[in-house]
């Protein structure tokens, strides 16, 4: 059986751990990403002074098998506990978090979890399929520089919600579960990045926080700095996350721009005056679930045609990893049972 999954992020890979776990042993699962490696929304940006993870900061675990997983990661080094996140007041100040549940962030970059889980698998990275179409009882797909591949017995889609439409809408045989994606918002999101010379800063560690949710001001949703999250060493580093509602009005700005904007609005939180030695921004069109999908189903057994992404279930990276166990789980039901072998 030959099943393709478009997409290899959590929610792709999830889906081809649980396929290669739990589906028949003569199965041949083949993934494609329009990435250059593993990573999406967990990705990270290189510079001279360090890396940075640009995307998503760190997670929470409330499904049993996520945590068994965790457990899995933490103990082969690719994961570890976050401490020290913090939370703006409505009266500005920034304090520690009483009572915050256990996060969890990638070591010694976000991405090692999903570094782990693709190289498992065969992903063709670089490629971004850009059409599929079901002939008969198969799967054909064809990248945006015209190669085809297939036929497969099923497809998965683990992107997000706008480019599943995108791809799915003309398809007839997917017209439900297209329907079903449509249902789903996802905001954006602009990050920018600063790298900073050692000798500007005394010291960093020095703040009371490392990192903080800004529920109250009106440019900025999260600052963090990357040098003291686990597993990280070096020169001081800043990410800064812009609010949605910013984010969307500046959706189509210059990323230099941006980059200056989201600084300044920084530098009323930083302990003292600097400038940094490098200063970028990048723009995640999708990088937020505002609204999930709904109730509805994730697997069409007449079209053998799923659906996983965050955007499924909820705005966690823990719902992109149970979004594509549940997809498994139904593509599996959907399969003929197997003759008992005596």
């Amino acid at each position: 059986m030959d099943i393709a999954i478009i997409g290899a992020g959590v929610a792709g890979l999830s889906a081809a751990q649980h396929l290669s776990s739990l589906g028949p042993k003569a199965l041949r699962i083949s993934c494609f990403d329009k990435g250059r490696g593993p990573g999406g929304r967990l990705s990270g940006r290189r510079a001279a002074g360090g890396a940075i993870d640009h995307g998503a900061q760190y997670f929470t675990v409330h499904d049993k098998g996520f945590q068994n997983q965790v457990w899995e990661w933490q103990a082969a080094g690719l994961v570890d506990l976050y401490p020290g996140i913090a939370r703006q007041h409505a009266s500005g100040e920034i304090l520690m978090e009483s009572d915050q549940p256990p996060r969890w962030c990638g070591s010694p970059r976000m991405n090692s979890p999903i570094h782990h889980l693709a190289s498992q698998f065969q992903v063709q990275w670089s490629c971004r399929i850009q059409h599929c179409q079901r002939i008969a009882s198969s799967w054909w797909l064809e990248s945006d520089d015209g190669h085809r591949y297939g036929p497969y017995d099923a497809l998965i889609v683990a992107i997000p919600a706008p480019q599943a439409v995108d791809l799915l809408g003309p398809v007839p045989q997917a017209a439900d579960l297209a329907a079903s994606c449509r249902q789903a918002r996802l905001a954006p999101c602009w990050a920018a990045m600063a790298w900073f010379a050692p000798q500007q800063w005394a010291n960093p560690l020095t703040l009371p926080w490392t990192a903080a949710h800004l529920d109250h001001d009106p440019v900025l949703s999260w600052l963090a700095w990357e040098q003291t999250k686990p597993g990280r060493q070096g020169p001081p580093r800043l990410l800064m996350h812009a609010q949605v509602a910013w984010s969307r009005e500046h959706l189509e700005a210059s990323p230099g721009w941006v980059a200056d904007r989201l600084f300044a609005a920084a530098s009323r939180y930083l302990p003292q005056s600097a400038l940094p030695s490098e200063l970028q921004a990048h723009r995640w069109r999708f990088a937020r679930v505002e609204q999930a999908k709904g109730a509805g189903p994730v697997f069409d057994a007449a079209a053998m045609l799923g659906l996983a992404g965050d955007w499924c279930v909820d705005a966690r990276i823990e719902a992109a990893w149970i979004s594509g166990r549940d997809c498994v789980q139904a593509l599996l039901a959907a399969l003929p049972a197997q003759p008992t072998q005596i």
